[in-house]
């Protein structure tokens, strides 16, 4: 049985140099979703601006995705009952996203992983908004830096970035014909009156 793997699009709506979602497409068969949760985000929520760049974004990102021959899948949450529900419709083995920092999302995203593992899928976040992940650079004590100079000075021994990996030209989709997807325009994104 091939895998299939979810990938929870966030903050990373992009194709080329998305760790999680080449480590999909390398895997086996792939389903992209985007889960519109905004008040996991609190105390910091969209705002309109960034609602109407999220409504853009997710268009150019549906898109790509479209091109290389894999349909979005949009949902509203709760993420995690999202991610549940997604899994058991497409019998996922599988789900990744790359990291984010907040303290809240890092709480949520810590619990999601928990249930996901213990409902029976590998669940795994990579680092994909960062030249290098904060744990790797500390200091001797393990602990972050407060001061800039011995952080810059650390930052600067550490080997080069990663060079950014260009994304599949093709991703083999999973069987979704019975999955339901919202619309872009359901989620609600654009302003009115529209400021752009």
């Amino acid at each position: 049985m091939t895998a299939v793997t979810i990938v929870w699009f966030r903050h990373d709506l992009r194709l080329d140099d998305n760790p999680a979602f080449i480590e999909a497409c390398s895997r086996g068969s792939v389903v992209p979703v985007f889960i519109w949760a905004p008040e996991e985000e609190a105390p910091w929520e969209p705002g309109s601006a960034s609602r109407w760049w999220l409504h853009q974004s997710l268009e150019r990102l549906s898109e790509k995705l479209a091109h290389v021959g894999c349909p979005l899948v949009i949902r509203r949450g709760p993420t995690l009952k999202a991610l549940q529900k997604l899994s058991q419709e497409v019998h996922a083995t599988h789900v990744v996203w790359n990291r984010r920092y907040e303290p809240a999302v890092i709480k949520r995203d810590t619990t999601i992983k928990k249930t996901l593992s213990k409902d029976g899928l590998h669940a795994e976040s990579f680092g994909g908004s960062l030249l290098y992940e904060p744990v790797h650079i500390a200091t001797k004590q393990g602990t972050p830096y407060q001061v800039f100079t011995p952080f810059w000075r650390a930052l600067l021994a550490r080997d080069e970035p990663a060079e950014p990996i260009a994304a599949p030209r093709k991703v083999k989709p999973a069987a979704m014909e019975s999955v339901k997807t919202l619309s872009l325009d359901a989620l609600n994104l654009l302003p009115e009156p529209d400021w752009s």
